[in-house]
C-alpha cells in the first residue's frame, strides 16, 4: 500500500533555482524593454483668483453654461435669458463670442452643473469652451 505524503529515499526533486533566475532575467527584460505611454488630454487654462467675487457678480456679459443631465442651457449675460440648446449649437455659440479677439477678462465662461451630469458630458462641454478660445470658471455651491 502506498502511503501519501511521504517521501521515500528514491525520489528524485530537480533543482528549481535556474527557474527564479530565468524569472528574474525576464521580469528585467520587460521593465527595460516597456516603453511608457505619456498620458495625453486638452490643455485648459482656469482663471486667476485674484479678481474679487462681486467684481465678477458686476460682470454681465459673461454667458452662463447651466449642465444638466439631460439637458443644457445658454444665458449670454443679457436680457436674453436663458435658452436650452443642443451640443453644436453650444458650439456655434462659443465661437461666435471670437474669444481669440478679447481682452483677458472677458474670455471667461461660467458652468455651473448639477450632481448628476456624467462625466463624458461635462468634458465635452469644457472642450468646447477651450477650443473656441475661452476659459472656464466653475460655479459651485
Amino acid at each position: 500500500m502506498k502511503r501519501i505524503g511521504k517521501k521515500r529515499q528514491g525520489d528524485i526533486e530537480p533543482d528549481l533555482t535556474s527557474f527564479s533566475d530565468i524569472a528574474n532575467l525576464l521580469i528585467i527584460f520587460f521593465i527595460l524593454t516597456t516603453t511608457l505611454a505619456r498620458p495625453w488630454g486638452r490643455k485648459v487654462d482656469m482663471p486667476s483668483a485674484a479678481t474679487p467675487p462681486q467684481q465678477q457678480n458686476q460682470q454681465s456679459d459673461t454667458p452662463t453654461i447651466n449642465l444638466m443631465k439631460d439637458r443644457i442651457t445658454v444665458s449670454d449675460g443679457g436680457k436674453e435669458g436663458e435658452k436650452e440648446v443642443t451640443m453644436n449649437e453650444l458650439k456655434q455659440f462659443l465661437w461666435k463670442k471670437n474669444f481669440p479677439q478679447m481682452d483677458e477678462k472677458h474670455k471667461n465662461v461660467s458652468v455651473e452643473t448639477s450632481d448628476d451630469v456624467p462625466y463624458e458630458r461635462y468634458y465635452q462641454v469644457v472642450t468646447a469652451i477651450a477650443a473656441a478660445g475661452g476659459v472656464v470658471a466653475i460655479l459651485t455651491d
